[in-house]
């Protein structure tokens, strides 16, 4: 479910893996976003955070300013069985390929008859 995000956001650059995420948040906040797009109520979320619903009414307030602990936004994710992704964007263009990190390719194992790895020399 995708919720209209504030104005002025555009999309990702996207380095690699053809993702797109807005540069901001939605209006609402990511964890009422998330909240409504499960169909979980606050009271739900709330008894799942051992707290009471305006507690939860609050946490969200909070996130939406951008006034929320990591700790409670990462508790309220596990709650909602989310994994938080916190990531630092540069701004502007893409970083240029080279500096972008890689994923190590997968060693083959070494064949007999072959010369040996310089890595095993």
């Amino acid at each position: 479910m995708s919720s209209p995000v504030a104005p002025g956001s555009r999309p990702a650059d996207a380095a690699g893996g053809g993702v797109s995420v807005p540069r901001q948040a939605p209006v609402e906040g990511w964890l009422r976003q998330e909240r409504l797009a499960r169909g979980v109520t606050q009271q739900a979320l709330a008894d799942a955070l051992g707290c009471k619903r305006q507690a939860c009414a609050q946490l969200e307030r909070s996130e939406a300013r951008g006034a929320i602990s990591l700790y409670s936004l990462r508790k309220a994710a596990a709650a909602m069985d989310c994994e938080l992704v916190y990531a630092l964007v540069p701004r502007g263009a893409a970083p240029a390929a080279s500096a972008v990190a890689k994923e190590p390719e997968a060693e083959r194992p070494w064949v007999a008859g072959e010369d040996l790895p310089t890595s095993l020399l």
